[in-house]
């Protein structure tokens, strides 16, 4: 790059898109961030602050000009800082700057054009629905062991014909087409005027009951104190990711419950608008909790205030989802986490209008539900981590095991290999701190969402209740699986029995894991049904089942394969794993 010449222009384009906020560095002093776009600049120095608040209230200007941003500041080190920024690209030189195009304040659909023809209901048709999008029929009665609970309702219309996950519809082949208008973001911040769209109609629908959807978040807040009153003194993430949960499951409850449920379309909007804004938050709460990408993943009981969880979710990108950015202006965001965790007031304060206040005495029992969900969810999603850790140790068994020269052995060293690398790659999991990290929050979301339903506190986390030693009706499972082993393998495999054998018991220790996750989740939806008044299953569920919610996502081929669909063919046998048994056809 050319040298900096002090007398040069230099252009800061979308200056709207800027996020600026103060922070703490690592030594423990203070330090000025700015984000822009996916990059972060930082000032350590206090003599510098000055220079980047100005900086980015500056849309064009000549480069000795900030010599004037603050006291002493010298040209060698200034210009070496604004040539850093020209060669990031986060600054341009004016001649490289295009005009400023102005961008059409409509857009056409993000979204692929939808398939589904009118919308489904998982009361009428669970069974028709999985087997549609998964190829695997699931029984009503295990549908929050499968589906998490915080996304059972998405499918549903509300009052005024939209559905309740819009754009974000689980499972996305279900979304049907809706009129939609949708604009560029305006919104100072990483979504000004961003590729991706804002949808207009949900945003006018959230304005013209915003009152009613605050008042409804004030009673369910009060409730969820009273389970959880230590939150009177402060709230932890995981405390605000029940407390989203707890929001999301009022109208779910009104839905799936057989005690007067509201038939579909007729949930209230102002309900439906309370669950996609609530939503938003609730992953936000997740991403805190489970992703460690931009920033380390937090222990559950950090505690968290409504200011730190916005400024989190502006700097790790959370207004943003695959097709569209959050339509949520700044001020109605602030004010909905001021009144969800902080307890104010809202700005307009109104009562509920009668036929809201009546669904709104079944806040209690919507907890219930919404707890025991979560529960389950827990436990059965506490087997991703395991599975990606027995896919990481059958990969290094078979790179020792392939010394041996069997060409089955080679053919299986192979497709670990490629296993192991998009484990490691395309997942969250591919390293065993990312698996320590699921595992910890799992089991805080599944001891915690239960004292929520009003159970008797566990003497056991989940990760003890999943010991593998605890798993019944197993008996000679590792002599089985090296049968079926050898037999797929050949004489010539089986040379040196230390691999084959520790291969055989990796499987066989995350089959009796997950027996025991099943049988777990079970006892909660034998729970759950009953807060619905719901018949239970007469099948249990296995396996397979807990397939298919990825199968049900977009793009499922593109996914670590589920483990089992893996197992078939290392050992040529159907293995299913119930609450009771390990099966191996």
């Amino acid at each position: 790059m050319d040298p900096l010449s002090p007398d040069e222009r230099l252009v800061f384009p979308q200056l709207r898109n800027v996020v600026v906020q103060y922070g703490t560095g690592e030594t423990g002093n203070p330090q000025l961030r700015i984000f822009y776009g996916d990059q972060e600049i930082s000032f350590d120095e206090p003599e510098l602050f000055t220079f980047g608040e100005t900086l980015v209230r500056t849309p064009s200007f000549q480069a000795d000009e900030a010599l004037g941003w603050g006291d002493g500041l010298e040209w060698e080190q200034i210009g070496g800082l604004l040539g850093q920024l020209v060669e990031a690209r986060i600054l341009l030189r004016e001649a490289d700057a295009p005009e400023e195009a102005r961008r059409e304040l409509k857009f056409d659909s993000p979204l692929p054009p939808a398939t589904c023809p009118a919308a489904r209901d998982w009361t009428r048709e669970c069974e028709a629905i999985t087997a549609d999008y998964a190829g695997r029929p699931l029984e009503l009665g295990n549908l929050e062991t499968v589906v998490p609970v915080f996304r059972v309702v998405h499918m549903t219309l509300d009052d005024e014909g939209r559905q309740v996950g819009e754009s974000n519809t689980y499972p996305p082949a279900a979304r049907i087409e809706t009129p939609t208008e949708w604009r560029a973001c305006r919104y100072l911040g990483n979504r000004y005027q961003d590729r991706k769209p804002m949808n207009v109609t949900a945003l006018r629908s959230m304005r013209a009951h915003w009152p009613q959807m605050m008042a409804m978040l004030a009673v369910i807040r009060e409730a969820f104190q009273k389970r959880y009153p230590e939150t009177l003194t402060g709230w932890t993430v995981a405390h605000i990711e029940r407390l989203t949960v707890a929001v999301l499951s009022v109208p779910t409850l009104l839905m799936m419950t057989t005690r007067d449920p509201l038939p579909n379309g007729a949930l209230p909007s102002a309900m439906a608008s309370l669950f996609r804004v609530t939503d938003g938050l609730r992953m936000v709460m997740h991403q805190m909790l489970f992703v460690s990408l931009g920033e380390a993943a937090l222990p559950a009981d950090t505690p968290m205030t409504s200011a730190e969880a916005m400024a989190y979710a502006e700097r790790n990108f959370s207004f943003h989802s695959e097709h569209a950015v959050c339509a949520g202006p700044k001020l109605m965001i602030e004010e909905f986490m001021r009144v969800l965790i902080d307890g104010e007031p809202p700005r307009d304060v109104q009562p509920l209008e009668p036929a809201l206040a009546a669904l709104m005495t079944r806040v209690d029992e919507a907890m219930d539900y919404g707890f025991l969900g979560l529960r389950a969810h827990a436990a059965i999603f506490a087997f991703w981590p395991a599975m990606s850790r027995c896919y990481d140790e059958l990969a290094t068994i078979a790179e020792r095991w392939a010394a041996c020269g069997a060409a089955p052995v080679l053919a299986l060293q192979e497709r670990l290999r490629e296993l192991h690398r998009r484990l490691k790659w395309e997942s969250y999991l591919g390293e065993e701190g990312a698996r320590a990290v699921r595992d910890r929050a799992y089991d805080d979301m599944f001891r915690e969402s239960g004292r929520g339903a009003g159970l008797a506190p566990d003497a056991e986390w989940l990760s003890d209740l999943s010991e593998p030693s605890r798993a019944g009706g197993a008996e000679g499972l590792e002599a089985r699986l090296r049968d079926a082993l050898i037999e797929q393998m050949g004489p010539s495999a089986c040379l040196d029995p230390a691999p084959l054998q520790d291969f055989v018991a990796s499987v066989a220790v995350l089959l009796r894991r997950l027996q025991c996750l099943l049988s777990v989740a079970s006892d909660v939806q034998v729970r759950v049904n009953a807060v619905l008044g719901r018949a239970p299953a007469t099948r249990p569920v296995t396996s397979d089942d807990i397939g298919i919610y990825r199968s049900l996502l977009p793009n499922g081929e593109d996914r670590l394969p589920h483990i089992f669909d893996e197992l078939r063919e290392y050992f040529s046998r159907s293995i299913v794993v119930t609450p009771t048994a390990i099966e191996i056809a």
